[in-house]
């Protein structure tokens, strides 16, 4: 492929950028992948020179899709993090950027930090009791409802059918900026996948066994950079798990993110998928996996 074809590739398809901009993540979850690697005592960051790098890419192709900031860490423990989406939005004034957050670090002054600094959509992960698999739909509920209150915030609570999760949406606004925020708080022994591979001790409530009867979109539309520059295919795929070194599509330090999704880890990846002959990590993942679902909601609203 040409360059130019390669960056048209990526621009008609990629709608999900996930980037970790931190290693570091202050709460020990049991249904988290970080419990199955050997995490780094110092803390280790997206430089900001990889990060202008990546951004200088996504704007020779005007780049206005999803950008979050997520993964296997806390990205507001990372104080950059409002100058970080402040310099993205200069560079892409079109992109919508997303904050995955655990909600321990948030406060006022720093809500409204992230407002001014150009945050569209925000997040929320309240968890409860993350060192045993106890949930119950009232407990998160009150959870929520906490968050809610500590933030100052008008949160509309949405409930769920089969209660397996508790959700709930709202709006922060001052000085005619506005900031889209879900809370959300999961029965992860009903809800989560065993991350590649990486947590082998969980069973889903759901197992459906190894056959795959839908195409995962994850390969096609998301491109997922960790905070050493490794790209990888899928979200639930780390470079520091053994098991997924051969799913590392390169390094954005030393590549362009273009040649990587255009490269031969991601085109195997999508050949397998469309066969529906995916490797194994991808077994017990969800056969709905949807991007992003919870920004559904504040698309619908």
């Amino acid at each position: 492929m040409s360059e130019n074809e390669k960056k048209m590739l990526f621009k008609n398809n990629v709608h999900y950028l996930l980037i970790e901009n931190s290693s570091f993540c202050n709460r020990k979850c049991w249904f988290c992948s970080n419990r199955s690697v050997d995490i780094k005592e110092e803390t280790q960051y997206l430089s900001e020179e990889l990060f202008l790098k990546i951004l200088s890419e996504l704007k020779t192709i005007n780049y206005s899709e999803d950008l979050a900031f997520a993964l296997c860490n806390e990205p507001l423990s990372d104080r950059r993090l409002p100058k970080l989406i402040e310099t993205a939005k200069i560079y892409l004034p079109n992109v919508k950027i997303h904050l995955n957050t655990n909600g321990d670090y948030l406060n006022k002054n720093l809500l409204d930090d992230l407002l001014a600094s150009g945050l569209d959509r925000m997040l929320i992960s309240v968890y409860i009791d993350e060192k045993k698999p106890y949930w119950s739909y009232e407990k998160a509920k009150l959870a929520v409802i906490a968050m809610a209150n500590k933030l100052s915030l008008n949160m509309e609570i949405l409930s769920e059918e089969n209660q397996t999760i508790c959700q709930s949406i709202g709006r922060y606004m001052k000085n005619s900026h506005s900031l889209y925020i879900v809370m959300h708080s999961d029965n992860h022994t009903a809800t989560t996948n065993d991350r590649g591979g990486m947590i082998p001790d969980y069973t889903p409530v759901n197992r459906r066994g190894n056959e795959r009867r839908k195409i995962c979109v994850a390969p096609f539309t998301q491109f997922v950079i960790y905070h050493g520059g490794e790209a990888c295919a899928c979200h639930n795929l780390r470079p520091d798990y053994p098991g997924h070194k051969d799913f590392i599509g390169g390094s954005v330090g030393t590549s362009s993110i273009f040649d990587i999704f255009a490269g031969p880890v991601y085109k195997k990846f999508r050949e397998d998928m469309l066969r529906l002959d995916p490797p194994a990590c991808c077994s017990n993942c969800p056969e709905d996996i949807d991007i992003a679902p919870h920004y559904r909601l504040i698309e619908q609203a």
